[in-house]
């Protein structure tokens, strides 16, 4: 079972240090160390469910990847409670593809992962990850509210994971030596997306690096006609709005302290939005037949 294996690769990334040393093994916390010397390179990681991809050392979210086959315990935790075999899964802002293999996996032949990525160097290493399952399209786009083109801050595939369309970026501080560009990437709306290859969406994740708000103002027939569930990344004003519009469909809030851990948020949603670093959004009609054991 994949939650099995998913609980035993939490295990080992909160072992203590000697035993993380021992298991996953001496060889890749030096491959990972040696990789910091440079700009980027590109190694091949095993997932925790036995598939494999390539990702980026020492880029911030393959070195997780890399060492334990897993990255984001509570995202991937949420993702393994909310997805079924013959869901339709949108994944906006797929990074390397880690989490759209995840979302591969669990949806089975029947299901499909459509995953979005704007930033061109990033795309090519996911279309590469994703190539060998014919239930992942790759597309190389940005989601946003409507179609068009938009300028995207590129820091380079090193710090890509905080790459954004967003004028503000969550890189607090700009690393001594990166030079981000501007790169004019595709934008297209979720609705646009889903009228125009008839999908009908189980599940949306959404990390925009605080463009947020303007993905839900381009999904809003998506939710309101086939009520998917959202995993969104919060802790921006972007995604206090998004989640603020997400409420105002009459989804309800669902937290995570850690793996294992799922409750219903009865409270604020700005406090939950400060609180937590990711939050699953569960349509009305949805939440009495979603388990949270």
């Amino acid at each position: 079972m994949i939650d099995a294996a998913l609980k035993e690769a939490v295990a080992r990334l909160h072992q203590a240090p000697a035993g993380k040393i021992l298991d996953p093994g001496l060889n890749r916390f030096l491959t990972r160390w040696w990789a910091r010397r440079g700009d980027g390179r590109v190694v091949p990681a095993e997932l925790f469910f036995g598939r494999r991809m390539n990702v980026v050392l020492p880029e911030v979210v393959s070195e997780q990847i890399h060492t334990y086959g897993l990255f984001d315990e509570v995202v991937s935790w949420l993702a393994v409670k909310a997805v079924r075999a013959g869901d339709t899964v949108l994944d906006i802002g797929a990074h390397f593809g880690y989490f759209t293999l995840l979302f591969s996996e669990m949806v089975g032949p029947s299901g499909r992962v459509i995953a979005f990525e704007p930033t061109p160097s990033t795309y090519g290493l996911l279309k590469d990850n994703v190539s060998p399952y014919s239930n992942i399209v790759a597309a190389n786009l940005a989601l946003g509210r409507e179609r068009g083109t938009a300028d995207l801050t590129d820091y380079g595939l090193k710090y890509c994971a905080w790459n954004s369309l967003s004028k503000e970026t969550r890189l607090a501080d700009l690393p001594q030596g990166v030079c981000p560009r501007k790169v004019t990437v595709g934008l297209i709306s979720v609705d646009d997306y889903v009228r125009q290859n008839k999908l009908a969406s189980s599940l949306m994740k959404i990390d925009t690096e605080n463009f947020e708000a303007e993905v839900i103002r381009g999904a809003e027939h998506t939710l309101r006609t086939y009520a998917p569930m959202v995993i969104m990344e919060t802790g921006s004003d972007a995604a206090l709005r998004a989640g603020s519009e997400l409420l105002a469909m009459e989804y309800q809030v669902f937290v995570s302290e850690r793996f294992g851990s799922i409750e219903w948020w009865s409270a604020d949603l700005s406090a939950a939005n400060s609180k937590f670093k990711d939050i699953l959004f569960v349509p009305a009609p949805r939440v009495r037949h979603f388990s949270v054991a």
